[in-house]
């Protein structure tokens, strides 16, 4: 999402992450090995730079209740953070729209909510309404959460596809479900 958004123009980005790239990270996301213990952020914003020299990346490493503003991408991986992220901000003014992404092995979501309208807000929340423990996940082996390019990319894609139309048309899909190797998708 990041990488899409510096080709897109965007001039000003916050990046939170507090993770360092691992080699199981090169398979699924934009990073390469000479990534392998840098800070992700570092990583991100090294390759956002490469791809738009003018763009302007604040860097966090931690979500600390800061205030939002403009549009939310949110990837976390725990969703009682996600859940405590909107409920912190349900009625920060600042912010425009939110877009939710879920990924699993083969499936993927996006939920999206314009964050001025309280129906969407509460959707939003409602639908972040359960514990990272219940969340079926394929892992591998160690423990890893297995997801793979395919499945990602196309979140990706649908987030970053959402955000233009919104942009542009003030519409918004406020759920995109997919499978990368069904080659399904509905959206509502």
């Amino acid at each position: 999402i990041a990488t899409a958004l510096a080709r897109l123009g965007i001039k000003n980005i916050h990046i939170w992450d507090f993770d360092n790239v691992e080699s199981h990270n090169i398979p699924n996301q934009i990073f390469t090995e000479v990534d392998i213990g840098k800070l992700k952020i570092d990583a991100v914003e090294s390759k956002m730079i490469s791809i738009n020299s003018e763009i302007s990346i604040q860097k966090h490493n931690r979500y600390e209740s800061q205030e939002l503003k403009g549009y939310v991408f949110s990837c976390v991986d725990n969703i009682e953070i996600r859940k405590h992220i909107y409920e912190t901000n349900e009625y920060n003014a600042l912010i425009k729209a939110v877009f939710d992404t879920r990924i699993a092995l083969a499936e993927g979501q996006v939920f999206s909510a314009d964050w001025h309208k309280e129906e969407d807000v509460e959707n939003l929340i409602a639908a972040s309404d359960f514990t990272h423990d219940e969340v079926e996940q394929d892992v591998s082996a160690c423990g890893s959460r297995l997801t793979v390019l395919p499945t990602v990319q196309m979140t990706a894609t649908f987030a970053v596809s959402n955000f233009i139309n919104f942009v542009k048309e003030k519409t918004l899909k406020r759920n995109i479900i997919f499978n990368a190797f069904d080659f399904t998708a509905k959206s509502y």
